[in-house]
């Protein structure tokens, strides 16, 4: 679920974590978000056959030797066991424990394996990752003594038995807590119907031998009020579905009324809600920055490129940022659109000008033909059919083809596809044919911030980032 990957993300961050094992493993959702961090090893343990046999195709296809999946599932005893699996995409559910009713229907039982973590002589975790359906507990207790050698626990937890002999939050609290872990982080989602004693989430806990004892009492005092009945009663209020989705849904539709009514005054809307914004986060604050520097309008005069530089504009939209590159420099431009309409009207706007070269496809880390959404400038890759057929080339194989020696000036706007672009240019060394880039990188991919913060880390060894507006604009140049 989405608060593990949110407690899990800050604890290895924040932490030293060189290792972790991950247990019910599902499909491997987290494989590309774990390997991010570097770690020494990650080990998965999925008791379904199949879903084993997708992490390992997973770990195989992209080479990673730090990762291992175990088809078995952990207990409190070396055992076989039926696990319920559940159907669909509710296959996440499956559980050794039978499930109650509910709306998840359970259609095939698997017979599997089940072993203590003790009996694997693993040594040297630092996290453990738990998310086994009310299982849990059965699964700390095969620790024994291995878990005093743990770091961090993040666990999942229920308030309610959904499966018939599952543990419930306070016990699994309590275990944790004579086994000398304190609890420092809850996210908890309540069931609005019955607040008071239905609800779930995930848990982090650290091991009290490192931290200090007064940090001991205060989490556990803390602990206290968020487990209150009181507690729980005000955040089912403001978990409430009325105060988010209905509110917004509700401002949404008097925005699009209002569109041809008051432009002016949705334009003032605009502007303040955007300040406001900028006032505590971070990617409007830069955004608010990179307008008062008039960066749009001042930063390209600053490549210092003359006639005999190249210049790849990669999501080439319109052509605008060409021509200023162009009327300040009249250097070779290369222009990659697969937009079919954009680059139309990139060869009637380019063609007389011979110093363009105008490309009806995109640039990537592979070769593939893809679906693109039709949203102007916003276009992006899609796994929906609908879109508009467009073929990507591999950015190595395009440079080789191409027979370039040297890239004066790299600029990447392309919704998204640049993460994988950059790292196919650091994995293969042809970053180094780059003299100067200018990227924008988005959002709308997973773990963008962390991918974000690894191709930034890898550029240091052969560039050097001149200016950088968050998830704006930034600059980079060859370290001479």
């Amino acid at each position: 679920m989405a608060t593990t990957y949110e407690l899990t993300k800050d604890l290895l961050e924040k932490h030293e974590i060189n290792s972790l094992i991950h247990v019910g493993g599902h499909q491997g959702e987290e494989i590309d978000f774990y390997n991010l961090y570097n770690l020494d090893k990650v080990i998965y343990f999925e008791p379904i056959k199949a879903f084993s046999d997708i992490i390992s195709k997973k770990i195989e296809s992209k080479n990673l030797n730090n990762f291992e999946v175990h088809n078995i599932a952990l207990g409190s005893k070396n055992t076989e066991k039926e696990i319920f699996v559940a159907d669909g995409d509710s296959s996440d559910s499956s559980s050794l424990l039978k499930p109650r009713p509910s709306d998840i229907t359970f259609s095939n039982k698997e017979t599997v394996k089940v072993k203590t973590f003790k009996s694997l002589a693993i040594k040297d975790i630092d996290l453990a990752i738990i998310d086994t359906q009310g299982y849990e507990l059965e699964v700390l207790k095969g620790f024994e003594e291995e878990l005093k050698n743990l770091k961090y626990l993040v666990v999942e937890f229920n308030a309610f038995e959904g499966y018939i002999g599952q543990v419930v939050f306070s016990d699994l609290d309590k275990y944790l807590i004579k086994n000398s872990y304190t609890r420092i982080k809850t996210i908890r989602k309540i069931n609005q119907e019955k607040y008071n004693d239905v609800n779930y989430g995930d848990a982090v806990y650290v091991n009290n031998k490192l931290i200090k004892k007064s940090k001991v009492s205060y989490h556990k005092f803390f602990n206290q009020l968020l487990d209150s009945k009181f507690y729980l009663a005000i955040l089912a209020v403001l978990d409430f579905p009325f105060n988010k989705k209905q509110v917004k849904k509700i401002l949404k539709r008097t925005i699009n009324t209002s569109k041809n009514k008051f432009p002016r005054l949705l334009s003032v809307y605009y502007k303040l809600r955007f300040l406001l914004k900028a006032t505590y986060l971070k990617e409007p604050r830069a955004h608010l920055f990179w307008i008062l520097k008039r960066g749009d309008n001042t930063s390209y005069k600053k490549f210092n490129l003359n006639t005999s530089s190249i210049f790849f504009d990669v999501g080439g939209f319109e052509g605008d940022y060409t021509q200023q590159i162009l009327d300040e420099y009249d250097c070779t431009s290369y222009i990659f659109e697969p937009h079919p309409v954009y680059f139309q009207k990139l060869q009637k706007r380019f063609e007389n000008n011979n110093k363009v070269k105008i490309f009806n496809y995109g640039l990537g880390g592979k070769s593939a033909n893809v679906f693109l959404t039709d949203e102007d400038e916003g276009s992006k890759i899609t796994d929906n059919k609908t879109g508009i057929n467009i073929e990507i080339r591999d950015i190595v194989e395009v440079i080789k083809e191409q027979g370039i020696q040297k890239i004066d000036l790299l600029k990447l706007n392309i919704e998204g596809s640049e993460y994988e672009l950059l790292e196919k240019l650091i994995e293969s060394d042809e970053i180094k044919k780059i003299d100067k880039m200018k990227i924008q990188f988005h959002t709308n991919i997973a773990h963008h911030d962390l991918r974000r913060k690894k191709i930034r880390e890898n550029l240091q060894s052969t560039h050097k980032e001149i200016w950088s507006y968050y998830f704006v604009w930034e600059r980079w140049d060859a370290i001479k």
